[in-house]
């Protein structure tokens, strides 16, 4: 990190920003674009994103509105934006395939890498379920291990990682 001071004026320029587990999900479309050019902005001539993001097309999320027959709630990440609950709290929350962020991001960003995060371990709101079932927990942890450069399954998992260098 430096530190530049210019008379009153101080500001910061980043070696690296890191965005974890669905925070830039709450930012609009236009405002995501935003963020992806004052990002640019804010890091060094090397700098990085780090990125955890939830896609729309989310497998697991899928099949559990289903196996509780909640058909209203199967595709409501599909929707251009959805209240969510957080720790009790609405939240007016966007999702984003991977295709969508690079095309918002492309202008200041190459991607180097994009990875599932959630394809086959479930979501942490099933942790109740799976906290009596150790040995399946694990056997879906070796399958999720195993598929970790399949970028592919991204768009269809709880979340998924994006590695960003700045143009």
């Amino acid at each position: 990190m430096l530190f530049i001071s210019d008379n009153c004026l101080n500001f910061w320029i980043f070696d690296l920003i890191f965005s974890n587990f669905g925070g830039l999900n709450c930012l609009s479309p236009i405002r995501l674009e935003l963020f992806f050019k004052n990002a640019s902005e804010l890091l060094s001539e090397n700098g990085q994103l780090v990125l955890v993001i939830m896609p729309r097309d989310t497998k697991w999320e899928q099949s559990y509105f289903l196996a509780k027959a909640d058909f209203r709630n199967v595709f409501r990440r599909k929707k251009n934006s959805v209240i969510a609950n957080v720790e009790g709290q609405k939240v007016l929350t966007y999702y984003y395939n991977p295709k969508e962020t690079q095309a918002m991001a492309c202008d200041y960003f190459d991607t180097d890498k994009i990875s599932p995060i959630g394809f086959f371990v479930p979501p942490s709101y099933l942790e109740p379920f799976f906290s009596t079932r150790s040995k399946l927990f694990g056997v879906l942890e070796t399958f999720e291990s195993r598929i970790k450069d399949w970028s592919f399954l991204a768009k269809h998992s709880d979340h998924y990682f994006m590695y960003l260098r700045k143009r």
